[in-house]
């Protein structure tokens, strides 16, 4: 009897479904954190809907923009600074957890999970729920850097491009030849990553020694650099990180816009932008300037000017944020005299054309007269973006 009890019950479990998964949507033990440090950037996306988020800073005036996003605000007593670098550095002490210590933040103690998220990333719930879905049996998930490095050096060389990471690059490369000397490889596998987006498991020690570690080390170098010090801090904690694809998760990855940005996208659907600026004594700055578009559809451009009083010089920013090729430009007054112009930081072309590979191209038109009232500005351009 036992015998045909066991043969029914294999058939009922050999065509039965397979159990769902476990539901994560919405889990009570889960939370999401961003932060914003300094007054550099005041934009967020909107938070995540069917999980705690929490938003940190240390600049008040975001309080508004970070709630209407619907985030919890949770204010930080750091010093507000202008310096990048500084701010970038006082960000990690959200990254790797060192809140957590703090009793005033003691509303965490509820989570056993955390996910940090860069304020660039546009997070939404099914991002969350396949984090949690993933991470399997390790403690830590992070994703792999989009650009992938062979080893440390590309990422030091990379890094040399930003000013908030080059400044502290000397003693960055002791600290990496130090970590070889100690038995750490140039070629950390499995290291590599981007830190934009990680999920912890907060209960683990393993991991808290981890966080700790790398916000240590970052704090003795002065250098907020902290993918260079997980790539080598990471290797003797390999055995709770799971690392994923970068492309396994499509997120939006850019700051924020505000509203009038995104009402200019949309203009800039069919048209480019560009810019004049004028100096009438306080060099070129953002609050003297005119704003220009013309159709994306054509490659002739025209613009005439009226030119500000007292005005010295004026730079002439054929479009913003690609380079350009330029040819026939041709500046006059308005009696119809040729204005002289200097190229900034582009070069001539063999046919007398101006080539500007950089994103910002800019052209120094001389205003040597003062009865000067107007100036028209002709070209055909073509872009390289």
């Amino acid at each position: 009897m036992n015998n045909i009890t066991d043969e029914i019950e294999n058939l009922v479990n050999m065509y039965s479904p397979p159990p769902p998964p476990p539901v994560h949507f919405g889990d009570k033990r889960v939370c999401v954190v961003g932060c914003i440090f300094g007054d550099k950037f005041k934009t967020v996306y909107p938070a995540v809907k069917n999980y705690d988020a929490y938003f940190f800073t240390n600049n008040s005036e975001i309080k508004e923009i970070i709630e209407k996003a619907g985030w919890k605000y949770l204010y930080v007593d750091l010093p507000l600074h202008d310096d990048y670098a500084v701010t970038s550095l006082q960000s990690k002490y959200i990254k790797f957890l060192q809140f957590l210590k703090n009793r005033k933040y003691s509303l965490f103690d509820k989570y056993d999970k955390i996910v940090y998220t860069d304020h660039k990333l546009e997070l939404n719930d099914n991002h969350i729920e396949y984090l949690l879905e993933t991470i399997g049996d390790k403690n830590i998930l992070v994703r792999d850097h989009p650009q992938h490095r062979n080893n440390i050096w590309e990422e030091v060389g990379l890094a040399m491009f930003q000013e908030r990471y080059l400044r502290f690059m000397s003693q960055t490369i002791d600290y990496i030849r130090e970590k070889i000397k100690e038995g750490y490889s140039e070629k950390p596998y499995g290291c590599d990553c981007a830190t934009t987006l990680i999920l912890y498991n907060i209960r683990k020690e393993k991991v808290i020694n981890f966080t700790d570690e790398i916000y240590n080390d970052l704090i003795k170098l002065g250098t907020p650099e902290c993918q260079i010090i997980w790539a080598m801090v990471g290797q003797k904690y390999i055995d709770i990180i799971k690392v994923i694809p970068w492309n396994d998760m499509n997120i939006r990855w850019e700051t924020p816009k505000t509203q009038s940005e995104i009402d200019q996208e949309v203009v800039g659907e069919h048209f480019n932008t560009g810019k004049f600026y004028f100096d009438t004594g306080k060099d070129f700055n953002e609050e003297e300037t005119v704003y220009f578009q013309y159709e994306k559809s054509k490659n002739l451009f025209y613009n005439k000017i009226i030119l500000p009083q007292n005005i010295k010089s004026v730079r002439f920013d054929p479009v913003e944020g690609c380079g350009c090729f330029l040819q026939n430009l041709v500046i006059k007054t308005d009696n119809g005299e040729i204005v002289n112009y200097q190229i900034m930081n582009g070069f001539k072309s063999e046919n007398d054309g101006i080539v500007f590979t950089n994103t910002d191209p800019q052209i120094l038109i001389n205003i040597n007269e003062t009865n000067i009232k107007k100036i028209t500005v002709s070209c055909n351009i073509w872009l390289f973006c």
